[in-house]
């Protein structure tokens, strides 16, 4: 946590106004396969509460950050509840962050947005839910797009 958090004060100190963390998240592993955790916990450890409780103190260090610090979401049921696989939760995680990237397609983003949207509570969904996708622009202020050449 606290190399995470002296890592994204540098890259502000270096001139960037935005750091994205990208894969917070808990490894998926086989049935059977138990998992010990070595830093003490409040609560029952859990995927759900180590990658939270990981973000939560990374938000809670930098909350007098100089730029925006974002995150990404890489399950798609985290968009509506805390994922017991990933231990992601995007409700969350938009309370802590300025902005929740989550890859998905022209067809889903809408879906995405409806199944999140009564969840945001600060800004404008479309605003702070950044799609990252390929060959296509949503009507968003934010966006990646992801330019794949088309298969002819």
């Amino acid at each position: 946590r606290d190399y995470t958090v002296e890592l994204v004060r540098e890259l502000y100190d270096l001139g960037f106004d935005e750091v994205v963390l990208a894969d917070v998240r808990h490894p998926t592993l086989d049935i059977g396969v138990n998992v010990t955790y070595t830093r003490n916990m409040s609560t029952t450890p859990s995927p759900v509460n180590a990658v939270c409780g990981f973000a939560l103190s990374v938000a809670e260090q930098l909350r007098d950050r100089p730029g925006k610090l974002s995150i990404y979401c890489d399950s798609a049921p985290a968009l509506v509840r805390p994922d017991a696989a990933t231990g992601q939760d995007a409700v969350l995680f938009m309370k802590l962050f300025d902005r929740v990237y989550y890859r998905t397609d022209k067809f889903a983003y809408p879906y995405n947005v409806t199944d999140i949207e009564n969840n945001v509570e600060i800004g404008n969904v479309r605003d702070r839910l950044v799609p990252v996708v390929e060959n296509y622009l949503p009507d968003n202020d934010s966006w990646v797009l992801v330019d794949v050449p088309e298969e002819e």
